[in-house]
């Protein structure tokens, strides 16, 4: 970070709760966009804020950073980079797990490392973006959810609620399927949890929600902004871009609600295959197209992996090995001619042709997943 030019995503948050904490200004404060200003460039490090120059996290997000605004900001922000590495291998760790993809130690290890490694785990981490943290709380809570560990799940997930635009089809499925399996821990959980973030968060700053609502539409107002990942599939064919996006988004709507209501009152394989769809789904419906989100991507592709190493044997795995080594390095290769971590990267083989692959993926093994855990001579 003294090296190279990049966006900080951390420090507008950082500067929020430092003031709000020390001299209680609002985080949506003028003040707080000049501390940040001041802070980078003070710093050795040659970030810059990003092109909004506005707090846009809602306070509830702020709790994840209140305790490295105490700490000057070099420290925390090097501490904040070491937190999103862990979170990024923890992430694939987890991934693993929701999968049912056995691995050898040295090869989990290889795995875990391609995660973090790859280029948009780096490029969240270097720009200190919230989404590992978010993400991989996501995932611990549907792991939480199959060791059966309800109350713990609905607190986790609660602290996901400020990210709603990445964890809300998620959220929904979890609640929903909760009710209809009975769990009520998981729904008492995560609404207590929820209201207590909004009581303490009021309590200490009654005008916040009108303050986050009013940047929010400043920024957003027009609607502009929304370019989903469906979006830019359906723009590949710009004469009937309009047309095709419409059509994408209805096909997914639907088939989204299909697997939600065959999912109710399921659990065992069905539960977690449905929900890792979700997952791809999800990505697909996200407000904005980014590489950072396509860590939603990887317990399903992990799935695929498990299946196909179960099913064709050592070719099924080595193929399987091959894939993953050309997703991790070609993150790379397609931004070797300008490696540049203070924009956006344009990647559609990655932001379009990986999920795809994903999707696609997903309905293949479909069969294998729900129908045959196992062969006849297996068992």
């Amino acid at each position: 970070m003294q090296r190279m030019r990049f966006t900080d995503h951390f420090v507008l948050p950082w500067a929020a709760g430092r003031m709000w904490l020390l001299e209680g200004v609002s985080p949506y404060d003028e003040a707080v966009i000049a501390l940040a200003e001041d802070t980078i460039d003070n710093s050795s490090f040659l970030g810059e804020l990003s092109d909004s120059r506005t707090l846009i996290e809602p306070v509830i997000n702020l709790i994840f950073y209140l305790p490295f605004s105490l700490i000057p900001y070099e420290i925390s922000r090097a501490i904040w980079v070491t937190l999103l590495f862990t979170a990024s291998g923890l992430m694939g760790y987890l991934s693993l797990k929701l999968s049912g993809w056995e691995l050898t130690l040295f090869e989990r290890i290889t795995v875990l490392l391609l995660v973090i490694l790859w280029m948009p785990g780096i490029d969240a981490v270097i720009k200190g973006l919230l989404s590992p943290i978010i993400i991989l709380l996501m995932l611990l809570s549907i792991y939480l959810i199959m060791q059966g560990h309800d109350a713990m799940a609905g607190f986790v997930l609660a602290l996901t609620f400020g990210s709603f635009p990445t964890t809300g089809l998620i959220i929904t499925l979890l609640i929903i399927w909760s009710i209809t399996r009975r769990r009520w821990s998981i729904l008492k959980a995560y609404l207590s949890g929820v209201a207590f973030l909004l009581a303490v968060t009021l309590l200490l700053l009654p005008p916040w929600p009108m303050n986050w609502l009013r940047v929010v539409y400043d920024l957003y107002g027009n609607w502009e902004w929304i370019r989903t990942p469906l979006m830019n599939v359906a723009g590949l064919l710009p004469g009937i871009a309009n047309y095709l996006s419409i059509f994408l988004h209805a096909s997914f709507a639907i088939y989204l609600l299909v697997l939600w209501i065959t999912l109710l009152g399921k659990k065992g394989d069905e539960f977690i295959w449905k929900v890792l769809t979700t997952l791809v789904i999800a990505y697909f419906f996200h407000v904005s197209v980014n590489t950072y989100q396509l860590s939603l991507l990887l317990p399903a592709m992990f799935m695929i992996f498990k299946f196909w190493s179960e099913r064709w044997g050592r070719f099924g795995c080595i193929f399987s090995w091959i894939l993953l080594m050309t997703i991790s390095t070609t993150s790379w290769l397609l931004v070797r001619t300008g490696i540049s971590f203070d924009a956006e990267q344009s990647l559609p083989l990655m932001t379009i042709g990986l999920p795809v692959f994903v999707f696609i993926g997903m309905i293949w093994i479909r069969w294998w997943a729900l129908r045959i855990s196992r062969l006849p001579f297996e068992r």
